[in-house]
């Protein structure tokens, strides 16, 4: 019947990153320095917590950019494309982790995008050419026609959204079209088996593979 409770919000820079909840079993309520000192050490909390948090992120940005170097030291010398896009996609996949990326280039007339090469988390590397995608057709496709970046980072919703039955998993899909100023020469399309699977950090290392 004495039992108290008392919740303090973990705020800094506007942003909620959690609650500090005390409870006391028996005798009275909080008192006035009591709630000033929690108060006091929930900010302080949030304030060690964003620092941490700065630290991870700074420290797996230069991560990313490290496996950005490496996987471009090691294409800038391949001049076979179908070597150069099998060695791509694997090292793409392989370094970042995705799901699944495959490469497509466009083909003399524009109008259709010849499959490369591809890898996925299963190991699985295909360089066999085994289909076209319409420029226009599905978000690869579209991203090709348009030129721009496309990101469906939910494929379940996306009625551009072409599935392939040997990847059941891909839940989110980002297609970067590669150019030389205004040419578009082809697509480099990454998966991932989750929804929202693209991180911010992630799509820049992508712009810079295409790049």
């Amino acid at each position: 019947k004495d039992f108290h409770a008392a919740a303090f919000p973990m705020i800094t820079q506007d942003s909620l990153l959690g609650v500090v909840v005390v409870n006391r079993l028996s005798g009275p309520a909080l008192r006035n320095e009591e709630t000033t000192f929690l108060e006091g050490l929930a900010s302080h909390a949030a304030l060690s917590l964003q620092i941490n948090r700065q630290v991870a992120l700074k420290n797996w940005r230069y991560e990313q950019l490290s496996l950005v170097r490496s996987v471009s030291s090691q294409i800038a010398n391949e001049v076979d494309l179908d070597k150069l896009a099998a060695r791509v996609t694997r090292l793409i996949q392989q370094s970042f982790h995705f799901y699944y990326a495959a490469l497509f280039t466009l083909d003399a007339e524009a109008s259709h995008l010849h499959f490369r090469a591809s890898a996925d988390s299963r190991g699985r590397q295909t360089t066999e050419a085994r289909f076209t995608v319409a420029v226009g057709q599905g978000i690869i496709g579209k991203a090709a026609e348009t030129g721009h970046e496309i990101l469906s980072p939910d494929v379940q919703h996306d009625p551009d959204f072409r599935p392939l039955p040997e990847l059941p998993d891909t839940r989110a899909e980002f297609a970067i079209p590669f150019k030389v100023e205004n040419r578009i020469l082809g697509v480099l399309d990454v998966q991932s088996d989750r929804s929202e699977g693209f991180h911010e950090n992630d799509l820049l290392v992508l712009r810079s593979l295409a790049d």
